[in-house]
C-alpha cells in the first residue's frame, strides 16, 4: 500500500529515545491496521528515498489515542513541511502498552535491528535476482572443487547438509554425488525445531511442509566421536563470522544447542560477504566461510 502525508510537528517524544520520528499529519491517511510497519520513504521534493519504520495507530503507554510516526534509518535532517511518500512492505507488530518509557526503548531498539535485517535481506535478495541459472550452475561446481579439496572435509566423515533455496548456492547435491562414502543427513523441522536424519541419496528427499526438500523419518543423527561438520544456509555472513538466515531463527536454535567440536561452514557467493551486517543476541556464529 501507498499513501502520501505531510510532515507537521509533533510532540517530539521520540526525540528522547535518539530515535526521531517524522509525525505525519493526519487528514486523508489510510484505513489500515493499527501497529509497527517496515516501509519505503521517499522525501517527494528532494527525491530521496530511505528505508524507514513506521508506527500508527495510538499511543496506549503515553494516552495518546492516535498518531502517524516515520523513522528513517540512517538520516539526519529537517523534514518539516516536506511530503513523504511512504511505501508500506511488511507488517511487523501491534501496538503494545508498556510498563514505562525504558520498557518502550528496549522494544524500539529491537524493532530497529529486526528492520535492518529486513532490509538487508532485501539488498542481498536484489543481487540474487541478477544471479544466471548458468552462473548459479558455475558457482556449484567451484564449490564443489574447492570444498572436496579442503583436508578438513576430506578427512570427515559426517556431514549435516541442507537443500538449497532461492538464493543459495545448489552445492549440497553435486556434493553428495561426488563423495557418496560419507554419512550424510538432512533436517527436518519437528515440533517447531530442527533434527536431522540420514540420507542415502539426494533424491530421497522430497518437499516438507515449508516445500523445502526433507528427509523421511529414518534414522536420527546423535552426535558421536565421529568427525562432523555442518554447512549452514546463510544469506549473508560478515568477516567476525556472523551470520544473516532467513529470519525463521530454525537454524540458530539447532547452532546453540551444537557440540563446540563440530565445524560449522558457510558457502556464499563474495557479494553476501561483508564487513559487518546487523545481528541480535540470539544469532550465532560460524566457524567457516567458503567464498565462491
Amino acid at each position: 500500500m501507498n499513501f502520501a502525508a505531510k510532515v507537521v510537528l509533533g510532540n517530539r517524544v521520540a526525540e528522547h529515545f535518539a530515535v526521531p520520528t517524522a509525525n505525519l499529519e493526519l487528514e486523508n491517511l489510510p484505513k489500515i491496521r493499527a501497529g509497527v510497519y517496515f516501509c519505503l520513504a521517499r522525501i517527494a521534493k528532494k527525491r530521496v528515498e530511505k528505508n524507514a519504520v513506521l508506527h500508527i495507530g495510538s499511543r496506549p503507554t503515553f494516552g495518546q489515542k492516535f498518531t502517524a510516526e516515520c523513522h528513517l534509518l540512517d538520516f539526519s535532517g529537517d523534514l518539516y513541511g516536506e511530503i513523504l511518500e511512504i511505501e508500506l512492505l511488511k507488517f511487523h507488530r501491534p501496538t503494545q502498552k508498556f510498563q514505562n518509557s525504558d520498557e518502550l526503548f528496549t522494544q524500539i531498539e529491537t524493532d530497529l535491528k529486526k528492520a535492518k535485517k529486513f532490509f538487508f535481506r532485501r539488498k542481498i535478495a536484489e543481487k540474487w535476482q541478477k544471479i544466471s541459472r548458468v552462473d548459479l550452475e558455475k558457482m556449484a561446481n567451484f564449490a564443489v572443487s574447492v570444498i572436496g579439496s579442503r583436508q578438513d572435509f576430506q578427512k570427515t566423515k559426517t556431514i549435516l547438509a541442507f537443500a538449497s533455496m532461492q538464493s543459495e548456492i545448489p552445492f549440497i547435491e553435486k556434493l553428495m554425488q561426488k563423495f557418496p562414502e560419507k554419512s550424510w543427513h538432512f533436517p527436518k523441522i519437528i515440533d517447531q525445531k530442527i533434527e536431522f536424519f540420514k540420507v542415502e541419496k539426494f533424491s530421497d528427499l522430497s518437499p516438507g511442509k515449508f516445500k523445502i526438500l526433507e528427509p523421511k523419518n529414518c534414522k536420527k543423527w546423535v552426535f558421536g566421536d565421529e568427525k562432523t561438520m555442518i554447512f549452514v544456509p546463510a544469506l549473508a555472513v560478515d568477516r567476525k563470522k556472523n551470520r544473516l538466515g532467513r529470519g525463521h531463527g530454525f537454524f540458530d536454535k539447532f547452532l546453540a544447542t551444537l557440540d563446540p567440536k563440530i565445524e560449522k561452514i558457510a558457502v556464499l557467493p563474495r557479494f553476501s560477504v561483508f564487513g559487518k551486517i546487523p545481528v541480535e543476541p540470539h544469532d550465532q556464529k560460524i566457524d567457516k566461510i567458503v567464498e565462491i
